[in-house]
Formats: structure tokens, sequence, C-alpha cells
């Protein structure tokens, strides 16, 4: 392949390859578990176990490499390198890079004051989250997982902010609803919520969403929300959070029903802003 494009925020998937075309499910899983060290070599005895566990056949090795060179025959020889520490994909582009690449343009736009483009690269960044992440059992690829999962909800907090900051609470609503159900005890996503219904004009929502999780502490961990949370909750009360004054993103022309692939184009350009080469087909009815 000239190109390799690999995600797995979500289900496993290889850009312009069908699953079928990558062999048995072990064959998936050896890829998946590759893409998911993210550049790094993973050694033949780790992904042994995470593929057979207790079931281990008679020469493991051999069977890794076994299904090692039939990935080799789909994806192409040169992109599993097999080192002294182990095997190692070589990918151009991994979904889990480009989320941490945009959060950090996200934090950047913020600091710089362009709340629009901010917006702009926290909703293609959210575009990349396609599902929750495969459990997996070994501790190195568990350790892998929860690592992308903080970037995952790290990007979610990110963009909610945003969101908000633009008046887009609806928006901001839906993401930390998502992240509350996700995790029921994270607190910086039940205030972004809570904070999102009183911009709404949903004080009632506030204030159910923040009673829903005050007895899930109380009653599975025999906690109380932070002061934090708990100041959030009486200055809600007291009607001193009122419905925000959304920053004007500046006017910028835009194609009219084109939003997400301009976003696509901004992302594009916050690549090749730091040395990425790309060529970009855009395609449309003639005279558009």
């Amino acid at each position: 392949m000239q190109s390799l494009s690999v995600r797995v925020l979500g289900a496993f998937d290889v850009d312009g390859v069908e699953q079928s075309a990558l062999g048995s499910r072990k064959g998936r899983a050896l890829l998946r578990l590759l893409a998911l060290a993210r550049g790094q070599a993973v050694p033949a005895d780790a992904l042994a176990m995470a593929l057979w566990g207790d079931d281990l056949p008679a020469r493991p090795g051999d069977q890794l490499a076994v299904l090692v060179s039939r990935l080799r025959g789909v994806v192409g020889r040169d992109r599993i390198e097999h080192t002294d520490a182990g095997y190692r994909l070589r990918y151009d582009w991994l979904d889990a890079d480009e989320l941490a690449n945009l959060v950090a343009e996200i934090e950047r736009r913020q600091l710089a004051g362009n709340v629009g483009g901010a917006v702009a690269a926290a909703r293609v960044a959210l575009s990349l989250v396609r599902g929750e992440l495969p459990v997996e059992q070994e501790q190195w690829a568990q350790a892998r997982r929860s690592e992308i999962e903080r970037l995952v909800t790290r990007a979610r907090r990110l963009a909610g902010s945003v969101l908000m900051a633009c008046g887009y609470w609806v928006e901001a609503a839906d993401i930390a609803s998502a992240a509350v159900q996700f995790d029921p005890y994270d607190e910086d996503a039940l205030r972004l919520l809570m904070r999102a219904y009183v911009a709404g004009g949903r004080v009632g929502s506030a204030l159910s969403a923040f009673a829903d999780t005050r007895l899930r502490l109380s009653e599975d961990l025999g906690a109380d929300p932070s002061p934090e949370t708990d100041a959030l909750h009486a200055a809600i009360l007291r009607g001193e959070v009122a419905a925000a004054n959304p920053i004007a993103p500046p006017v910028i022309p835009r194609l009219v029903g084109r939003s997400g692939e301009m976003d696509r184009l901004d992302a594009i350009a916050v690549r090749a802003r730091r040395g990425s080469f790309e060529l970009v087909v855009v395609e449309g009815e003639a005279g558009i």
C-alpha cells in the first residue's frame, strides 16, 4: 500500500481495505494491537499472549510469524517491521495521533482567542471518535487503551468548552451527557452538562443531573460531590448562573451545507503548517 491509514478510535479499520482482506480474526486482532502501540515495537511474547492467552500453540513465535506474513501481503512487506524489540507497525496516519494533534490545536487557538477556529478543530476531533474501544486482556494493551481513552476524554472536554463559549449549548450538552454516561463519576463532565443546560434555559435538567450524580456517589462510593460541583449547584439555585453570552466567532465566508468538509480542510491545513504534505481533491458539479 502506498499509504496506510488506520483507525482505532472505535471499531478497528484500515482505510481502503475490507475487513475480510486482513485474513482471520487473529490476524485482524494482531494488526489492531500493533496499531494500538502507536508506532512502538511490541514484544512477540506479549502479542502471543494477547492473541492466544493460556491456549498458546506449541510454537507461538512461528504462528505469529505466519500471521505477520499474511498481513504483509495485504498492507505491504515493509509496513510490519521485526526487530529485537518485537514487531512494529509503520503507518502513515493513525486517528489517535490525529486526535492528539487536534487537541493541541484546539488549545492553541483558544489561547490565541480564535474561538471560531477552535470550534472547527473541535468538530473534526469529535468526528474521529467513532465508538468505544475494544476491551483488552493484556496489561500492556490495557495501558495503551487507557492512554487513548484519556485523550478522548480530554478532546471531549475541550470541545465542550469551546462549543459552550460560542453558544452551541446543545452540542456541548450532548458531549457532556455522553461523557457522564460513559463515566458516571466524571464531575468535570457533570459541571459542563449543568452549565450547558442552564445556558439553554433548562435549569430543571441541570438540577436533576446534579441530583442523579449525588445519589449515585452516595450509594456507590459513600461520597459527596466535590466542593466545586456543590458550589456550582448552589450558584444555579441562587440564579447566579445565567444563560451564557456566546462569543461571536469571526465572520468567515462558508460554503453552505459544507461545514464538515471545510472543517476537514482546516484540519489538513493544520498538518500542513507542521510540515505534512498532502494532496486534496475537491469535487463538485460544474459551476460550483
